[in-house]
């Protein structure tokens, strides 16, 4: 069975849904613009600015720890998560044809998971101390609040006008 519908579209309106169809099958483009813009979400707030991408303040170093990187333990930053750069370094964000990968790789993934979502010792400490620097909680990606909804509610309503007219607002 075959069903054919015509349609009574003005020119310039065939024209704009020709266009949007053309767009939507070729979507990589705008998720890889995105990808680019979480990446620089993550490096510039989380890691630039020491706040997770919810917009809370990392918890600051122990005086313990700045007082042992000044002594040749570390490369000495007394801000958190910069001591060696590898953690920064393997951050990344890629954009595929319909969704964006985050994480860690490299010699950063080692103790990404540590540091992101932090570790309690058997006494009840947290060692080290949580610092989101992903938008990620409970092992899922979380875009609910702060920087990280900001930056999710303009990449979907991005998403409307990059189909429409093929360029982004972000």
């Amino acid at each position: 069975m075959k069903i054919e519908v015509e349609s009574n579209l003005s020119d310039g309106m065939q024209e704009t849904l020709d266009a949007v169809l053309a767009r939507s099958k070729d979507i990589l483009p705008y998720f890889e613009i995105q990808a680019s813009m979480l990446d620089g979400l993550i490096q510039a707030d989380s890691f630039g600015e020491a706040t997770s991408p919810f917009g809370d303040a990392w918890k600051p170093l122990a005086q313990s720890t700045i007082d042992a990187r000044r002594k040749g333990k570390g490369k000495g930053s007394p801000s958190p998560l910069i001591d060696t750069w590898a953690l920064r370094k393997g951050t990344f964000a890629k954009g595929y044809k319909g969704w964006i990968e985050f994480g860690v790789s490299g010699a950063g993934a080692v103790y990404a998971a540590a540091h992101q979502f932090g570790v309690k010792t058997s006494q009840g400490r947290d060692r080290p101390p949580a610092r989101p620097f992903l938008p990620a909680s409970n092992g899922q990606a979380d875009f609910s609040r702060g920087p990280a909804k900001e930056w999710y509610d303009d990449m979907v309503s991005g998403l409307a006008e990059w189909l429409t007219n093929g360029s982004t607002h972000g």
